[in-house]
């Protein structure tokens, strides 16, 4: 049996919050592995179709088939629905020149697949397949649309059907952002911009798609920079109407510079219904959040002057971070997904992480996840039941690489009798000496432990009565949860 490394974090909980763990009634106690013939499978996208099954991309690495690209359809309990394909896979009729990276659900349950053809220069290519994985021959030319001189990054469909596409054109050796909108039966949709294309120019020697957004009649494209010989990075927001005009109104005419992350090359996007602009972005130890007015001005109510920090701290994987995505979730707080890479014995490893804030910017303490994390490649969906589904590969060094899924649910009836404090610390915020007031008899000790948020055990030892003082000078700076005898606590180290 392929053994899978796992790896275990407990961010901090408190009683009557959003305590998520691993869900019993998806695939083996909450874990979905899925091997196909001994091969080397990769993960590439998923979404949550209308019946609540789910679709993945992967792609086979052996070469051991004409047909690299594969569909697995899984049942909601996370079994794989042996209706479609065979035995819940299907092959899709694409070579070795076909990049795809990307699955869109339009209204009818028909399904977009998107990416790139040829090696360089690549070009879009687009397929519409049928719920049962069948080319739907209604769609462009057989099935198929493609478009030379044209990046795909990212994908979007309105809900009146149209589909909108951006990415990247170089145009006498600049880089330029083009966006494009097809009909529901791909055709380019003259109405918008010239002939159903935008192209906007922003001065770089680096140039990515991060996210497109539609909110409130108008489409976000996030776009990240890099200048100066990559050194510098900028994050780029253009608002356009639904027929492709620039919003004249909107930053500099039309493009917001949000001079946010001129060292950073990772930040997420999303909107909020009052149609405010929320970016998660990495620094150097952790990450901020910083807000926008519908205007692009900057939202100075949001937490100071505009930018809400936190006292996370990731500078122990010395590989870095990164920010994957910002979620809005039904409970109207911000859902922060990001990964964590570092050395695993000399290879690299990675492991996700995820934070949750109020709209106010505010860290919510009362939300926590159990993660066994084990992923490359990885992406998270939000379900609609409002669980958590983390899916990615497991690594490469592992023998084969297999498709990985874990679903997380929130324990609406979690309590956890450790959480009630039943003991007092001082001074909090603490620099030096932190005291635990805690009637202790005379002859006993209790042992006690202080972890970090990401459950990381950073200092153990007993207590007596002659001793009520820890020494945590020498630990970094932010929060820690210490545990006493079952008992748990929050301190902040300054």
């Amino acid at each position: 049996m392929k053994k899978i490394l796992l790896f275990f974090s407990l961010l901090p909980f408190m009683l009557f919050g959003q305590h998520y763990v691993l869900d019993n009634s998806f695939g083996n106690n909450g874990i979905v592995i899925t091997d196909k013939n001994n091969d080397d499978n990769t993960f590439k996208s998923l979404i949550e179709l209308n019946d609540n099954k789910l679709l993945a991309l992967t792609y086979d690495y052996s070469y051991s088939t004409n047909n690299p690209y594969q569909l697995l359809k899984y049942m909601p309990s996370g079994d794989l629905d042996i209706n479609f394909g065979v035995n819940g896979f299907f092959e899709l009729p694409y070579n070795q020149d076909i990049f795809i990276n990307d699955i869109l659900l339009q209204n009818d349950e028909k399904i977009l697949l998107l990416g790139n053809k040829d090696i360089y220069p690549l070009n879009l290519f687009l397929n519409r397949v049928l719920s049962n994985g069948e080319i739907d021959l209604t769609f462009g030319n057989n099935g198929f649309v493609e478009m030379p001189g044209f990046v795909y990054k990212k994908g979007i469909i309105q809900d009146d059907g149209k589909i909108i596409l951006t990415g990247i054109s170089k145009i006498n050796d600049e880089y330029y952002g083009k966006t494009l909108k097809l009909l529901p039966n791909g055709e380019l949709d003259v109405t918008f911009g010239e002939n159903g294309i935008v192209t906007t120019y922003l001065n770089g020697i680096f140039f990515n798609t991060k996210n497109i957004l539609v909110s409130n009649n108008n489409i976000y494209i996030h776009f990240q920079i890099g200048l100066h010989n990559l050194m510098e990075y900028n994050d780029y927001i253009v608002k356009y109407s639904l027929t492709g005009e620039l919003d004249l109104n909107f930053g500099s005419n039309g493009i917001l510079n949000t001079h946010a992350s001129d060292e950073n090359f990772s930040s997420a996007l999303n909107i909020k219904e009052n149609g405010k602009l929320i970016l998660a972005i990495k620094n150097e130890v952790s990450y901020f959040l910083t807000q926008f007015e519908p205007s692009g001005n900057l939202d100075v109510s949001f937490g100071t002057n505009g930018i809400a920090t936190n006292d996370y701290d990731f500078s122990n994987y010395i590989y870095g971070h990164g920010i994957n995505k910002i979620i809005i979730t039904n409970d109207d707080k911000l859902l922060i997904y990001g990964s964590l890479s570092y050395d695993l014995n000399g290879e690299d490893a990675f492991k996700p992480f995820l934070t949750n804030h109020y709209l106010n910017g505010e860290v919510n303490f009362d939300f926590s996840i159990v993660e066994e994390s084990f992923f490359a490649n990885m992406d998270l969906i939000l379900q609609e039941n409002n669980n958590i589904l983390i899916v990615g590969e497991s690594f490469w060094f592992e023998e084969f690489q297999d498709i990985v899924l874990t679903r997380y649910t929130d324990n609406i009836l979690y309590t956890n009798e450790h959480s009630l404090q039943k003991f007092n610390i001082y001074p909090n915020p603490v620099t030096n000496f932190l005291t635990i007031d805690q009637n202790i008899s005379s002859n006993v000790f209790l042992k006690y432990s202080i972890n970090d948020i990401l459950g990381k055990t950073i200092l153990e030892g007993k207590l007596d009565v002659s001793n009520s003082k820890i020494d945590i000078s020498s630990i970094n700076n932010g929060i820690y949860f210490i545990k006493v005898n079952n008992q748990s606590s929050k301190f902040v180290k300054k």
